[in-house]
């Protein structure tokens, strides 16, 4: 994404555009799998941005509240943060491999099973979840 995109996108957020914000936000739209706070943090090491590491935390989660990403738990003890786009996860559980599945019908479902679970909850659902936990084709 462009520099100027990266800026429209943190001040449509309401949020101060900062280097850091910049690097981060860019970063993290240009991922295709997610990726742990490490791996943010060593991207944004290899850019040079000055930052603390209680700042990429506190920035990622301004990022899942304002709903461009998403944090995903893995189970393995961390978590992960990525798009906030409606994807399915295919989680290996022996390896740990994360892969992406888009389905315009398991969207469709996803869609109309949060609506009703909001509707009849009253919950108030940010962001739908839809992983698959078994074995990858090289683990099985």
């Amino acid at each position: 994404m462009q520099d100027i995109q990266i800026t429209k996108k943190l001040r449509s957020m309401g949020l101060r555009v900062t280097p850091l914000r910049k690097a981060l936000l860019n970063f993290m739209l240009s991922q295709e799998t997610p990726v742990d706070v490490q791996t943010c943090i060593d991207a944004l090491t290899k850019q040079e941005v000055q930052f603390d590491q209680v700042t990429v935390y506190r920035n990622l989660e301004h990022f899942v509240n304002k709903g461009v990403l998403k944090k995903v738990d893995i189970r393995d003890g961390k978590y992960y943060y990525e798009k906030a786009d409606n994807c399915a996860h295919l989680i290996c559980e022996n390896c740990g491999d994360v892969s992406h599945i888009h389905s315009k019908q398991l969207e469709s479902i996803t869609e109309s099973i949060t609506q009703q679970v909001a509707q009849q909850s009253h919950f108030k659902i940010k962001v739908p979840a839809t992983d698959f936990f078994g074995l990858c084709e090289k683990c099985q």
